[in-house]
């Protein structure tokens, strides 16, 4: 295993006190249980542009935090989909739900008084191996 391929604070602390393997068991986040394959994950940052006016004109501006909703509503069809397809992963065939996703952090506007002119929202998707 080599610097690069390792990730979390578990293997870096290994790396740092000089320990070295070509293999290792990461018992996070399945309680523990040796599980055959496991979910990958995407993190991602989405971005949404409104167009601000004073909040008496609203009508005439673009609320990004409101737009960010139809996105958050896609990406969670885009999850039932994918739990879905869970036969086709034999692994997860019985798994109930193995695919999350997640809006982690979401931060938007420069004030009360304005249409937000921004939103940000960092996600978090699973992905079925390979």
């Amino acid at each position: 295993m080599t610097e690069e391929e390792c990730t979390g604070n578990g293997a870096l602390s290994c790396l740092v006190r000089g320990y070295r393997a070509d293999a290792a068991i990461i018992p996070e986040p399945t309680d523990a249980h040796l599980v055959s394959a496991n979910v990958g994950v995407i993190w991602f940052k989405v971005t949404v542009r409104g167009h601000p006016v004073h909040v008496r004109e609203a009508g005439a501006g673009a609320n990004a935090i409101e737009a960010a909703y139809s996105i958050i509503q896609s990406l969670r069809a885009l999850e039932a989909e994918l739990n879905a397809e869970k036969g086709d992963c034999p692994p997860f065939a019985d798994h109930p739900h193995p695919i999350n996703f997640n809006v982690g952090k979401i931060a938007g506007g420069d004030w009360a008084s304005s249409v937000p002119a921004w939103c940000e929202i960092d996600c978090r998707l699973a992905v079925y191996p390979g």
